[in-house]
């Protein structure tokens, strides 16, 4: 009988150890959300603030000595997908100019996922600027 309680305790040791892991996995959940989406399109373009921020930017276009400054602003939208676990971030660069009453203003559209940054549309004008002098 103790031979047997002893058995029964040997194989219920070797169960319970068995099934322990001392160390054990850890499985980090990252989702996808907005601030990793913009993140991902911002890498490529640092000049541009995070979302709701706007950067103030010049240039000096032609004209007599020392040029004419030209004024504008950078932004950046980001809005969610009608696709799951998808949004669009808008970088718009405009300038405080006009041309043939076409405002210098560009545009890049980016539809963004957990793993592809694809360019949508666009819409440059920055060429504009040098027309001022």
């Amino acid at each position: 009988m103790r031979k047997k309680l002893v058995l029964y305790m040997c194989v219920l040791l070797i169960l319970i150890t068995g099934c322990f892991n001392p160390y054990p996995t850890q499985v980090e959940v990252t989702s996808f959300n907005k601030a990793k989406a913009v993140d991902m399109v911002l890498k490529d373009h640092p000049d541009f603030p995070k979302p709701g921020k706007v950067k103030k930017i010049k240039t000096r276009t032609g004209g007599p000595y020392p040029g004419t400054i030209v004024n504008g602003e950078l932004r950046t939208m980001v809005e969610q997908s009608s696709e799951k676990d998808t949004y669009i971030i808008t970088l718009t660069k405009v300038w405080k100019a006009f041309v043939n009453d076409i405002e210098a203003k560009s545009v890049w559209k980016y539809k963004v996922t957990s793993d592809r940054v694809e360019l949508i549309s666009s819409e440059e004008n920055d060429e504009l600027i040098h027309m001022i002098g």
